[in-house]
């Protein structure tokens, strides 16, 4: 069945979004701050592309993805940095391609100049205080296809600053076409080409044929799959727990090593909490997948080795999944510093909102009919 959908997706990619262009489906919005954005995209053959971009549609500039001085036209994938941008203002965009009809050493031939449709962001103030994000978990895409409207059917309507995957949601690429589909399934549901996304790698994303090749697929902050970003007076730190068994388990085929990959996160947490922006933050929250403080598996390392450094970080809440269980760990309860949220699994999910006003900061958890479920004051 999800062979099925895979080709017809990739039929409307090519046949009604793209019927003037060159670009697979749409593109999709990744890694915002208050002065810059990153454009993704993908082509349907390697070929000369660019972004137009401006505060309305009429004055635009242009920008490449370059490498050394060259442009990016070897292959199908496009990252493209939009920068020197103005916070709190609404930008227009689109994506131009030209077909090479001879793309020979000395000598080179175009198509004409395909155009998207624009599409549209608008980036957050550098003291912002206030915003609403939506935080979804454990779509598992790869169990069923109609667990993604099932999923944006139980999510509050409106306008969000940025959504989270919060793991298991672009699940077992098995290819590169198939790791287009599970981005393109949520972009389209989830509208990512206007509003940008923040996809958090859980253990599901780390397996499948092609998942080592999902990252180059996205733009995360500091450009590995664990980071962190001020999002105006909010401090978010982002960790990857990687896989939920040891490395040398057998299902995993000596492909694996994760304690490394957390021995190098634990050196980036450390230089996080003793960084002036993570002290100076109004508010501080972490997201992750395994959880560190409620994990129901037997191996957990990431509360072996992070617990302990947690505990005078001043967090305002843990937000994790994994369990397919919602829970809320009240402070203290576990050994846990903070406020814990674990969100629940395909079947029943339990969207989150993280909205803050000012001083004030709520998480709202909904139910599966799109109910409010539960509401924590956090500040």
């Amino acid at each position: 069945m999800k062979n099925i959908y895979l080709l017809v997706l990739s039929l409307l990619g090519a046949l009604a979004v793209n019927a003037q262009s060159l670009v697979y489906h749409k593109p999709y919005l990744q890694n915002p701050t208050s002065n810059a954005i990153t454009v993704m995209y993908q082509t349907l053959e390697p070929c000369h592309h660019w972004i137009e971009y401006g505060t309305d549609t009429t004055q635009v500039q242009m920008v490449r993805a370059l490498i050394g001085g060259q442009e990016v036209c070897h292959d199908r994938t496009a990252k493209v940095r939009l920068e020197g941008l103005q916070s709190n203002t609404k930008y227009y965009y689109r994506v131009c391609t030209r077909k090479f009809l001879k793309n020979e050493t000395y000598h080179k031939e175009y198509g004409p100049t395909e155009k998207t449709e624009w599409f549209s962001f608008k980036l957050h103030d550098e003291k912002a205080t206030n915003f609403r994000m939506l935080i979804l978990n454990d779509i598992h895409i790869n169990y069923s296809r109609d667990n993604v409207p099932h999923v944006k059917a139980a999510s509050p309507k409106g306008d969000y600053d940025l959504i989270i995957f919060n793991g298991d949601c672009l699940t077992e690429p098995q290819s590169f076409d198939d790791a287009l589909y599970l981005i393109h399934a949520l972009g389209d549901a989830f509208d990512l080409s206007n509003t940008p996304a923040l996809f958090v790698r859980g253990n599901h994303e780390i397996r499948g044929a092609y998942s080592a090749g999902l990252p180059a697929l996205l733009d995360n902050p500091g450009g590995k799959m664990y980071g962190s970003f001020l999002w105006g007076d909010t401090y978010f730190l982002i960790l990857d727990c990687g896989e939920d068994k040891s490395d040398d388990h057998k299902e995993y085929y000596g492909l694996n090593d994760f304690s490394k990959f957390r021995a190098e996160e634990t050196e980036f947490l450390k230089e996080v909490l003793k960084s002036k922006d993570y002290r100076k933050a109004q508010a501080r929250i972490l997201i992750h997948h395994i959880p560190i403080w409620g994990n129901v598996d037997e191996y957990h390392p990431c509360t072996e080795l992070w617990s302990d450094m947690l505990q005078n970080a001043k967090l305002d809440v843990s937000i994790s999944a994994h369990n397919h269980e919602q829970r809320i760990i009240q402070p203290g309860e576990i050994g846990n510093p903070c406020l814990v949220s674990i969100g629940n699994g395909p079947e029943n999910p339990t969207p989150m909102v993280l909205e803050k006003k000012g001083k004030n900061l709520h998480l709202i958890i909904y139910n599966s009919k799109g109910e409010v479920l539960k509401e924590q004051i956090l500040k």
